[in-house]
C-alpha cells in the first residue's frame, strides 16, 4: 500500500464514523469534516453518504441496545474505580447520574460507529444468537 492510500482510506473511515456516530448530518459535521482537510460536498455527494451512513446503522439497529448496555456499566463501573474523577460527585446525585449519561451518550456513539462500519466493511459479522439446548 501506498501512502495516499492509507491516507484516503484513513481519511474515508474517519468521515464514516464522524458520520454515523451523529443522530444528524448537518452543517456542524461538514464544517468539522472541513477543518479536518476534508472537501466540501456536493449535494449528491453527500445525500450518497448520508444514504451509506443510515445503511450502516440498520446493520447495527439490533445490536444497539446492547452495545448502550455495555457501555453504560464501563461507564459505571470506571467512574467507581477512577476517584480523581468522581471524587467530588455523589453518587446518589442528579449529577452523577448526568455524568455517567454523558459518557454513555459519547462511548455508545462511537461504539456504535465503530461496529456498523466493521460489519459494514466485513470484518466482523452478526447473526442471531442462537437458543441453546
Amino acid at each position: 500500500m501506498t501512502e495516499p492510500f492509507i491516507a484516503a482510506t484513513a481519511s474515508s473511515l474517519q468521515t464514516e464514523l464522524l458520520m454515523d456516530s451523529v443522530e444528524t448530518i448537518d452543517e456542524n459535521l461538514l464544517a468539522l469534516l472541513e477543518r479536518l482537510g476534508q472537501p466540501r460536498r456536493s449535494p449528491d455527494v453527500l445525500d450518497m453518504e448520508a444514504r451509506a451512513s443510515q445503511a450502516r446503522m440498520e446493520l447495527v439497529a439490533p445490536l444497539r441496545p446492547l452495545i448502550e448496555m455495555y457501555c453504560r456499566l464501563w461507564a459505571e463501573g470506571a467512574y467507581q474505580l477512577a476517584p480523581e474523577d468522581a471524587a467530588h460527585v455523589d453518587k446518589s446525585t442528579e449529577e452523577w447520574e448526568q455524568a455517567v449519561t454523558q459518557i454513555v451518550s459519547q462511548m455508545n456513539a462511537l461504539s456504535v460507529a465503530i461496529v456498523a462500519n466493521l460489519i459494514d466493511k466485513g470484518v466482523i459479522t452478526h447473526a442471531p444468537r442462537r437458543v441453546r439446548r
